[in-house]
């Protein structure tokens, strides 16, 4: 197991194709941790229900999260093609205009 600090606008399915290399580990990430949502993402997404998980809304930056290195949902050639990317797609809309 390691832990691994999030960057801003990552989500969930991000940090399982970074640190996976298969959106396929979401639900071990989801039982080694107690995710939240970053608050101000869900302004600029327009949710204000606050106490409930949204996997395609960007984490806090800096969250501490736990990967299992030896996990059997871990793609290492995938791994090594994304050659230590950091993957972000959580867009706020605010890039548009």
């Amino acid at each position: 197991m390691k832990t691994v600090k999030t960057t801003s606008n990552q989500t969930v399915f991000d940090l399982a194709v970074e640190h996976y290399g298969t959106i396929e580990a979401v639900g071990e990430i989801m039982s080694l941790n107690t995710l939240k949502n970053d608050p101000q993402a869900l302004l600029d997404a327009d949710i204000n229900e606050v106490n409930v998980f949204y996997p395609d809304i960007a984490l806090p930056a800096g969250f501490e999260v736990i990967i299992d290195e030896n996990s059997s949902y871990r793609r290492p050639n995938i791994l090594k093609e994304l050659d230590g990317r950091t993957i972000t797609t959580f867009d706020n809309g605010k890039n548009y205009f």
